[in-house]
């Protein structure tokens, strides 16, 4: 993010690829690399290009070295419009494009129908000529811990520090006991405990900045001071208690909102350089349920979480750092809910991660004949049975221990049709 800053300054960053983590090229004994790419409109010429790019280069800490050797950051132009140049600084478009899944594969998600200028063919083509191999899987920084995406279902813990909470409001509303609860679903399996100051099932009242961040703030210093590899992320609509909750430790916004709420939210969370969820709703928590009219759900979900991508890009927050979220139960009838995850492996249209909160919903409740949100665990796991068969993911879950050998399962079903048992089972 801060490579995309720099060429900020000489150019206008209009889009960006997801990132990738791939192992070093050519010089090997070096850390693994983090490939992107990015669109971006200029006025330069080519070769007054190369000098902003190499400026921009030394300014993020790049130093000499030998060829292929370790550095912190290399910016390549791949290509420059249709131009051809040819000379002994530069070549464009680079010459490594054509047999390079780390290029090709970012290329793909930016511009697959670009036509290469010198070879006359679509990067499509180009990538679709790789030797077979196992595709570059996107990943995203959360904390100090790489998401891979594609590879498993992750497990999120829902840490409520609430009076209000649809099935757990106030059994956590102390430090102590929201502490000890998240360092046990850390145990439990927990790859990320989502931890909200305010409740958001319907007909809940707004609560103010101020009283969020008094009870989510501590805990989440308490956490990392206790155990600084948790992973925590922060349920808010509010720019404000974002920022705050970033600070003392969070790696991640879940706005339920999709950045609606809170006009201030996208800007921030793209200066926090933190990666954002961004949920389907319509209205808020008081009024949502009003707004269950839809032409096709699907669709319509579809096209408002487009829209909300669109103004995260605006806002300058890299692909890579967006996660989408349908929103079951917000501001949708159990059939709509059980619509959307009848279908959502569509979600996957957009290239990016999809999370989904399925965990104790009133769509279970209604399937159930179940009032008490505590008794529908059963239901909760085949709803989240169904997330990992759609490749959803992330599943947010309130029973962190019994949910985890259920994605565990689900994963070596659905994800990884090879898997086989070992010979010495006997059934």
């Amino acid at each position: 993010q801060n490579a995309l800053q720099a060429i900020n300054k000489f150019a206008t960053v209009k889009s960006t690829s997801n990132l990738y983590q791939t192992k070093p090229a050519f010089f090997t004994e070096q850390n693994m690399f983090l490939n992107a790419a990015c669109a971006a409109e200029t006025n330069l010429s080519v070769t007054d290009l190369l000098k902003a790019v190499k400026n921009a280069e030394q300014t993020l800490g790049r130093t000499a070295t030998f060829r292929n050797g370790p550095r912190v950051i290399d910016i390549d132009i791949l290509f420059h419009g249709q131009t051809i140049h040819e000379s002994a600084d530069l070549l464009v478009p680079h010459i490594g494009i054509k047999d390079r899944d780390f290029v090709l594969r970012p290329l793909m998600d930016l511009c697959p129908e670009f036509v290469h200028p010198k070879l006359s063919v679509t990067i499509e083509k180009l990538y679709a000529g790789l030797p077979d191999a196992s595709p570059l899987e996107p990943v995203t920084p959360i904390g100090s811990t790489l998401f891979a995406w594609g590879r498993k279902t992750h497990v999120m813990g829902i840490a409520n520090i609430t009076p209000d909470s649809f099935s757990d409001g106030g059994r956590y509303a102390g430090q102590s006991a929201a502490v000890a609860h998240i360092l046990k679903m850390a145990r439990d399996g927990a790859d990320i405990i989502d931890v909200g100051g305010e409740s958001t099932r319907p007909g809940a009242v707004s609560v103010s900045d101020d009283v969020q961040m008094e009870r989510v703030v501590p805990v989440i210093q308490a956490v990392k001071a206790e155990n600084p590899s948790i992973v925590m992320s922060i349920d808010t609509r509010s720019a404000a208690v974002a920022r705050e909750a970033v600070k003392a430790g969070a790696g991640l916004v879940n706005d339920v909102s999709g950045g609606l709420h809170d006009p201030a939210m996208l800007a921030t969370t793209s200066a926090l350089q933190v990666p954002i969820v961004l949920q389907h709703m319509r209205g808020d928590p008081q009024t949502m349920q009003q707004y269950t009219h839809y032409g096709d759900v699907m669709k319509d979900v579809l096209a408002s979480l487009s829209d909300r991508v669109a103004a995260a890009y605006a806002a300058g927050i890299p692909r890579w750092n967006i996660i989408v979220d349908p929103g079951i139960g917000f501001a949708k009838t159990p059939e709509q809910d059980l619509t959307i995850l009848q279908h959502s492996s569509i979600l996957k249209q957009f290239g990016l991660p999809v999370l989904m909160g399925v965990s104790r919903k009133k769509f279970l409740g209604k399937v159930l004949a179940e009032d008490d949100p505590l008794k529908r665990q059963w239901g909760t796991a085949a709803a989240v049975a169904s997330c990992v068969a759609g490749k959803v993911d992330i599943v947010r879950v309130h029973d962190v221990a019994e949910m985890s050998q259920v994605v565990r399962v689900a994963d070596a079903i659905f994800r990884h049709p090879s898997y086989t048992s070992s010979p010495s089972v006997r059934t």
